[in-house]
């Protein structure tokens, strides 16, 4: 496990109430070290969520450096949701100034989108019903095989929810209320949809295939 400084957007396509598309596929690959897991996902928050602007507040934090990121090997759900926890309740210690929020990857486990959805939406309910967290923290989650109901796979619309592995991103309430409130989230799914289709599908697999070659 390593935690190291990291930023990433979200994009809060949850207020949308758009569905996701729940298959059955699953992204088969070894344990990854955490050096890689971390280039990766660094090349994914600069090169996609900032770059292409799918996020209203990703590119000032990528600025400012106020993210705590942290590699999860759990095997299986529990585990992650153990260290998800954990790393919830250090959050809720720390300053925004000294973390704004936390990101977990997870390399190792829930390569399937079904059984990954599954687990972010227990915890999702899991956070709400619990008063250290219910009204300081809220986790968003991506997934390299994410897929909006009614949507081919290779919608580029999907790519919304798409990094290129399982994550969870721990963010404050303040911050996403603070947002929402200034009205920079409206239109965010249309803007998001747009340019992503204006990218292109094999353009947007150009870009996943060089964040793959960073790992290597």
């Amino acid at each position: 496990m390593t935690v190291a400084g990291f930023v990433v957007g979200n994009c809060y396509s949850s207020l949308s109430g758009r569905r996701v598309r729940t298959l059955k596929c699953e992204v088969r690959g070894g344990s990854a070290s955490d050096e890689v897991v971390v280039r990766k996902l660094q090349g994914w928050a600069q090169n996609v969520v900032v770059e292409l602007n799918l996020c209203p507040f990703a590119q000032p934090v990528v600025r400012d450096d106020k993210v705590r990121y942290f590699v999860s090997h759990g095997k299986d759900p529990v585990e992650v949701m153990n260290e998800v926890i954990r790393e919830a309740e250090y959050l809720c210690e720390r300053e925004c100034e000294e973390v704004a929020t936390t990101v977990v990857g997870i390399p190792d486990c829930m390569g399937r989108f079904d059984e990954f959805h599954q687990f972010a939406t227990a915890l999702e309910e899991m956070f709400e019903g619990d008063p250290r967290f219910q009204d300081s923290v809220l986790p968003a989650w991506f997934h390299p095989l994410a897929q909006w109901d009614g949507t081919d796979d290779d919608d580029p619309v999907n790519y919304d929810k798409r990094a290129p592995y399982p994550v969870i991103n721990l963010l404050r309430a303040e911050e996403v209320d603070a947002v929402v409130n200034s009205g920079a989230t409206q239109g965010i799914l249309d803007h998001n949809s747009t340019v992503l289709i204006e990218k292109g599908i094999h353009r947007l697999r150009e870009l996943y295939a060089d964040l793959d070659a960073m790992g290597r």
